[in-house]
């Protein structure tokens, strides 16, 4: 939790599970993923949430990291399906687009 990618605000070493109460009201996570500093949460409403490190631009927000989950912003409206991190690296998948979140912001077509 070094660099706060457990959303809770802080950066403090922790061996006991938490809840995150960061989340805005009537947010129902269905869906994590983690890298290796940071943390991707999906809504069931289709937004995503990250916290942690943001030096790759994995997040894909403004800042070098986030203690608490900060809403990603996408260029599409529809809503993400699934989200899924790598080491420094974070994707989103809508039905037929693909956000690919590291040093830029790039977005693919899946075929």
């Amino acid at each position: 939790n070094r660099s706060g990618k457990l959303g809770l605000c802080d950066t403090f070493f922790r061996t006991v599970p938490r809840l995150i109460t960061s989340f805005p009201s009537n947010t129902h996570i269905i869906s994590v993923a983690i890298g290796q500093s940071h943390c991707l949460f999906l809504s069931s409403a289709g937004f995503v949430f990250g916290s942690g490190s943001n030096g790759k631009n994995q997040l894909g927000i403004n800042g070098s990291k986030s203690h608490i989950p900060t809403r990603i912003n996408f260029p599409l409206d529809s809503p993400i399906k699934k989200v899924a991190a790598g080491l420094q690296h974070s994707l989103a998948f809508q039905e037929t687009e693909v956000f690919h979140l590291a040093n830029e912001f790039q977005v693919a077509r899946i075929c």
